[in-house]
């Protein structure tokens, strides 16, 4: 029998995933876009891990299944681009990592690979526990006060302090607070248009479209400053600058433009700077309701640390204090969705997906499937020990992605927020400010919407 003649019992066989009730073509957009988290929440509930949306000229599928997603993001992963919504962004973001395919995503890969290495990340060890010490100084005046502290803009302001010395190998002299405010409009203005339905009116002269503009040229002025810089000094330091600096086009043997610095840059501050910190001002939040998984991270730090700053020798002891990281990320993903397009025809969990799909593979929504975790709403840290992850689908938990498109900056991410945890938590007990409002907000990154305003207290 020829292909073309089997193709139809291969469909006829093909089980028919569940579609909701909405409006054609752009049904889905309109009503993900005033709170994406709680409708896909509510989708996978109602319908189950697979659901069909029409969505334009390709149906798109919410795709919640473990098997799926590892085959996905891993075992199939040539059959599946980065999906439309990632091109949406690039006009702010850029042509980096996040947005390219192909050639140009593994020369760009193996190119800030070695950044990352292990070897490396030591030399980081000492920058992250000076910036959480500088942290817990500032912090002492708020303590006597008994004056909230906002911990989300908090963190995002040491993580990004981080991530320009690490990158740069240089401090920043300049604003960091409206460098990390500029970046906010930029993720906000990101999430608004994976969302949108039209694209031209990103392009005329609105007063939010001025805002966007102004915070991109604040985030590149910066940026753009410290590249030249570097090329002017002649001096090679051994950071992500200067790797890539070094580094020629395969192609044409032209040295890297600013512009490809910029991009790249981008992708990896985004990646190094909201990963960890929305994950440790989370973690604050969850330990302030669940006393007693803060009690029990102290004891660790007693033991092991006994007050003085953690290592990079001390980062595998602490691990109660990995957990409580994990369990931050399973509950809040910093990244909280991600999506793919099939190249061809493929079929998952016994589902056709046709050439063009879109799929979204939602780390919020998985990570609250009580079909893959008992007691998902619940702050357990303990669900990552040995014993009780062993039992766990890999691809249950996908904070960081997974495959060979998984997060270049994943290990620097954890390795940042045991160290700032391990150094505020020794000093510090936050307790959040009673009746305030916590809502997390999908924008790129999954940000508390109202901030943390938190009380700082001394630890006995």
């Amino acid at each position: 029998m020829s292909i073309d003649a089997a193709q139809p019992l291969v469909m006829a066989r093909a089980r028919v995933p569940p579609r909701p009730k909405l409006l054609p073509y752009v049904g889905v957009l309109l009503a993900a876009r005033k709170d994406p988290l709680g409708f896909f929440l509510k989708v996978s509930r109602e319908y189950g891990d697979f659901v069909r949306f029409d969505a334009g000229l390709h149906p798109l599928f919410l795709v919640g299944n473990p098997d799926s997603i590892g085959q996905v993001l891993r075992h199939n992963y040539q059959n599946y681009k980065k999906s439309e919504f990632y091109y949406k962004v690039a006009p702010i973001f850029g042509e980096g990592m996040f947005v390219v395919e192909g050639e140009r995503w593994r020369r760009k890969r193996q190119l800030a690979q070695p950044a990352f290495h292990q070897k490396v990340l030591k030399t980081f060890v000492r920058i992250m526990s000076e910036a959480a010490e500088e942290v817990m100084g500032r912090w002492e005046p708020a303590a006597e006060s008994g004056q909230p502290i906002d911990v989300a803009r908090e963190m995002m302001r040491v993580s990004l302090l981080i991530v320009i010395k690490a990158f740069f190998s240089t401090d920043f002299h300049g604003d960091i607070s409206e460098m990390s405010r500029a970046l906010t409009v930029l993720m906000r203005a990101g999430e608004q248009r994976i969302w949108s339905l039209f694209d031209f009116q990103y392009r005329l002269p609105t007063p939010a479209n001025m805002r966007v503009a102004r915070a991109k040229d604040t985030f590149d002025r910066t940026i753009f400053t410290l590249i030249e810089n570097r090329r002017a000094s002649n001096v090679v330091r051994d950071d992500l600058l200067s790797m890539f600096l070094a580094a020629d086009s395969e192609q044409t043997g032209d040295a890297v433009t600013n512009q490809e610095l910029r991009d790249d840059l981008m992708t990896l501050i985004i990646a190094g700077h909201e990963t960890t910190a929305m994950s440790i001002a989370w973690a604050f939040y969850l330990m302030s309701k669940n006393p007693q998984v803060a009690h029990a991270l102290k004891q660790e730090l007693d033991t092991v640390l006994g007050g003085r700053t953690p290592t990079f020798e001390d980062l595998s002891k602490l691990e109660y204090t990995t957990m409580v990281v994990q369990e931050s990320m399973r509950i809040y993903p910093p990244f909280w969705s991600m999506s793919r397009t099939a190249i061809e025809d493929d079929e998952l969990d016994g589902y056709h997906i046709p050439a063009g799909s879109s799929l979204m593979l939602c780390p919020y929504v998985v990570h609250r499937n009580p079909a893959y975790w008992e007691n998902p709403e619940g702050f357990d840290p303990e669900r990552f020990s040995p014993a009780r992850s062993a039992r766990q689908h890999e691809f249950a938990y996908f904070p960081f992605g997974g495959g060979p498109r998984s997060c270049i900056g994943r290990h620097f991410a954890m390795m940042e927020a045991q160290i700032v945890l391990a150094v505020l938590a020794q000093r510090y007990r936050l307790d959040m400010v009673p009746g305030h409002p916590v809502e997390p907000q999908a924008m790129i990154s999954l940000r508390p919407r109202f901030g943390l305003p938190m009380t700082v207290h001394r630890q006995h």
